[in-house]
């Protein structure tokens, strides 16, 4: 499950770019900037980030360990885990195609790519808050693990 988790976090800051500035104000097709790329460069850059982004999701619920966990509560936690990877290769698969219609969009194209932007921006920041939240019951669940670990061992 750790290693699901890990290829989750890597692909996510992978196809995390954050950072977007405006050069001139009131030229949204020209002025809107993603690095040093123009803002459709920047959504097209996005769009393939995020179906490689739902495409690792989805192979990734789908594996099963090596070892299946024999504990009900471990199952019942593994499948909520699938379930989670699921719902969000499901979303990176609806914002690939929201991106896609923004890259089509002819003359309303720069403010359609704008809204994919922000659309992806929110969806990095959720996702990394709830690898925030996951990383913290991780450490407490790892913390309480040894100790219970080391209790035995020094029993012995």
């Amino acid at each position: 499950m750790r290693v699901r988790w890990a290829l989750t976090l890597v692909l996510v800051a992978g196809a995390a770019e954050a950072r977007s500035s405006l050069d001139t104000p009131g030229h949204a097709s020209t002025a809107v900037r993603c690095d040093e790329q123009t803002l459709a460069a920047c959504t097209q850059r996005r769009v393939e980030a995020l179906q490689r982004l739902g495409a690792t999701l989805k192979r990734a619920a789908g594996q099963q360990p090596a070892k299946p966990p024999t504990d009900p509560k471990a199952r019942g936690e593994l499948a909520r885990y699938d379930r989670w990877l699921t719902l969000q290769s499901e979303r990176a698969e609806k914002l690939v195609a929201e991106g896609q219609r923004a890259i089509g969009a002819g003359k309303d194209a720069p403010e359609r790519q704008m809204s994919f932007n922000l659309q992806y921006l929110q969806l990095q920041s959720q996702m990394q808050n709830e690898n925030l939240a996951y990383t913290a019951v991780s450490n407490i669940m790892k913390t309480k693990h040894d100790t219970v670990k080391n209790s035995i061992a020094n029993i012995r």
